[in-house]
């Protein structure tokens, strides 16, 4: 991480004495709610929906509400660290970007796009089973920059390894960790009538057609 995360709040502050602001908004639903407007309707539901009655949602924004941070007074901070380990690997700020598939549906670029910004922000990036953009592509536009991957376990197992061997040949991704989740198709609710992008839009599942023509 180049540049101290404090540095960014001189930068905002200095910025407005100037009649700078910010060009995103700082608090998380007003920047979601400028997604809402700037995205297609569909896209937008797919991606900040979730299954069902939306419960984990609103169970996980609760949980993360409780958290605080502890105020550590008379401590040295002429050179403060965010530096943490997280499954073994080390991280300039406990921070990551989490897997969201089909990403292209709210960017052209997709995942590369969150790749090179991850990377120029020092963080890692956590990429989705089914991400629109492949394996490959991602890792080139991280260049050095941190990666994980998410892996939704199918049911064929050669589709696994193929997964696997393919995040682990690539240089950096071979140190990172692989996060397993249980795959599933759940329908989403959100926004009216529950719109989400049909089973035929073109960035669904781009990898995933990649490793099942890899194996074919």
């Amino acid at each position: 991480m180049d540049q101290p995360l404090e540095t960014y709040q001189d930068e905002i502050y200095l910025g407005g004495l100037g009649g700078a602001r910010p060009i995103l908004p700082l608090s998380l639903p007003a920047l979601e709610d400028l997604a809402r407007e700037r995205m297609a309707p569909e896209s937008f539901d797919y991606i900040c929906g979730g299954a069902g009655r939306e419960d984990t949602i609103r169970e996980n924004a609760a949980a993360l509400r409780r958290w605080r941070i502890v105020p550590r007074m008379l401590t040295d901070v002429s050179a403060p660290s965010y530096a943490s380990t997280v499954l073994g690997t080390e991280l300039a700020a406990p921070i990551l970007l989490g897997p969201v598939g089909v990403l292209k549906l709210a960017h052209p670029d997709g995942e590369v796009a969150v790749a090179r910004a991850a990377a120029a922000a020092g963080v890692p990036m956590v990429l989705s089973t089914a991400a629109s953009c492949t394996i490959e592509e991602v890792a080139e536009a991280s260049g050095d920059g941190q990666r994980w991957f998410q892996l939704y376990w199918p049911k064929d197992r050669d589709v696994a390894v193929s997964f696997l061997s393919r995040a682990t040949s690539v240089p950096a991704w071979d140190r990172q960790p692989e996060l397993l989740q249980r795959p599933g198709l759940h329908r989403r609710t959100a926004g009216p009538g529950g719109r989400a992008p049909g089973r035929r839009h073109p960035a669904l599942g781009a990898d995933l057609r990649r490793h099942v023509a890899d194996l074919g």
